[in-house]
Parts: C-alpha cells; sequence; structure tokens
C-alpha cells in the first residue's frame, strides 16, 4: 500500500476499526452491494476516541457513515472538530430501501427529542439494512481524502489497486452479490473489470456519481432515482409508482 498524506499515513487503529464496524454491519446474505471509494482520514486521537450508540454498544470512532459518532459529538468520548458526518450517504442508504419519493422517519418515543429520535432512526436504518442484504463495502482500505485534500490520480490507483488484491477482492468474492451498485464514477472506472471478474458478467452492475458531487438539483434528483430503481430490481421489489 502506497504512503498516502506523507508522514501523516492513517493509523492503523482506525483501518481496523472502519473494517470491524463494516463487518458487524455484514447481511447474512448480501443481496445488494453498494460499492463505495473509501472512508474518510481520521487521525490516531479520534480512533482513540469512544462512541456509545443509542442501544448501549460501544465502539471506536472513525470517519465512516457506519460509525453513529462520525456527525455526533455528543455520542463521542472527547471532542471532533468539524465533525459533519456524511448526511448523504444516509440519504443514499434511505433511497436504497424506501426510495427518494418516502420521506424519512424517525420513531415517535414519548420524551425524545428530536436529536435522540434521528439517531435512533439512524440505527434503526442500519439494521434495515442488514436485513434486507444492503451492505456497503469500500474499493480502499485506507482513506484516499482527508478534509478536502485527495491523493494524486497515480496514489488513487494504486491504493484501489493494493487494497484490491490483499483484500478487498475476498471480500467481494466471497458476499456473492445479487448486484453492486458502484457509487462514484471514478471507481467504476478504476474497478469494473474486477468486479465482473470477480462476480461475472452475468451480476448486474451500476453507477451513480458521489453524493457529494452532486450539486445541480435535477442531477441530484436523477441520480437518487436511479439508486432506488436498480435497488428495487435487484431485491426484487415492484418500481416506485408515478
Amino acid at each position: 500500500m502506497p504512503p498516502l498524506f506523507g508522514p501523516d499515513r492513517e493509523c492503523w487503529e482506525g483501518i481496523a476499526e472502519v473494517e470491524r464496524l463494516r463487518f458487524a454491519w455484514r447481511p447474512e446474505r448480501v443481496r445488494l452491494l453498494l460499492f463505495a471509494e473509501s472512508h474518510v482520514w481520521t487521525p490516531p486521537e479520534e480512533a482513540a476516541l469512544r462512541v456509545r450508540q443509542p442501544d448501549g454498544t460501544e465502539t471506536g470512532f472513525v470517519r465512516f457513515v457506519y460509525c453513529l459518532g462520525y456527525g455526533d459529538n455528543e455520542l463521542v468520548d472527547g471532542i471532533v472538530a468539524k465533525n459533519r458526518g456524511t448526511p448523504q450517504f444516509w440519504r443514499l442508504f434511505h433511497d436504497v430501501l424506501d426510495g427518494p419519493e418516502t420521506p424519512r422517519e424517525f420513531p415517535q418515543v414519548a420524551g425524545m427529542t428530536k436529536r435522540e429520535r434521528q439517531r435512533v432512526g439512524k440505527l434503526v436504518l442500519l439494521h434495515r439494512l442488514r436485513a434486507a442484504g444492503i451492505w456497503l463495502v469500500d474499493a480502499s482500505i485506507v482513506a484516499l481524502s482527508r478534509g478536502r485534500e485527495r491523493v494524486s490520480a497515480r496514489e488513487y490507483g494504486a491504493a484501489l489497486k493494493a487494497s484490491w488484491c490483499h483484500h478487498i477482492g475476498d471480500v467481494v468474492s466471497k458476499a456473492r452479490p445479487d448486484g453492486v451498485l458502484v457509487i462514484g464514477k471514478g471507481v467504476y472506472r478504476a474497478c469494473e473489470g474486477r468486479l465482473r471478474e470477480a462476480l461475472g458478467a452475468e451480476t448486474p452492475l451500476d453507477v451513480i456519481p458521489q453524493p457529494n458531487g452532486c450539486r445541480a438539483p435535477g442531477r441530484l434528483l436523477e441520480s437518487r432515482a436511479r439508486s432506488a430503481a436498480f435497488a428495487r430490481k435487484i431485491l426484487g421489489l415492484p418500481a416506485a409508482s408515478v
């Protein structure tokens, strides 16, 4: 694996926690694989923090959507600067399950604040994703972005190649999904051939732009509708009513 971000390479503890969380939410049978780019670089001092989920389960902290402390400092036993989370991926999770035409709903529990209901709603959504057979896997085992800083094109290609050869290829092959939705056209260009070789040409593949790259409202709506339609096809659900 090439050293990324100079001497500030990502700590092993953060990388390991990302994979631990990913496999904690792996469905027994993977039906739809969401194949994304990578989590966000997590410094060692943040990776040492602990997160308490709404159900009392404790995890480590990483800048990764499966970590409920990412975007919610009140769940973390320390301060995480610029902890904005990744609302775009929570929206994608909702879309592949319920479709963009369905408003997101949070549990109505007496005595809970809106923020508390949102936290519980996220946890419920993760359980529903796992039960439906939907799983998120990243093409790179190391972070390819740190804030607004991105790796070079050469480093990007090398990281994805090394990740596939040493870990991700085996993860995808063993998952044997019914279909793959690739998130990000750069990921698709780099990994389409590897995915087809591992899963066979008959396994349906589709691609949508990175969720945070769809800034034009029309393009965002199109991407959301496409991801929902592909998910319904793979999961055998009826098409959305027009």
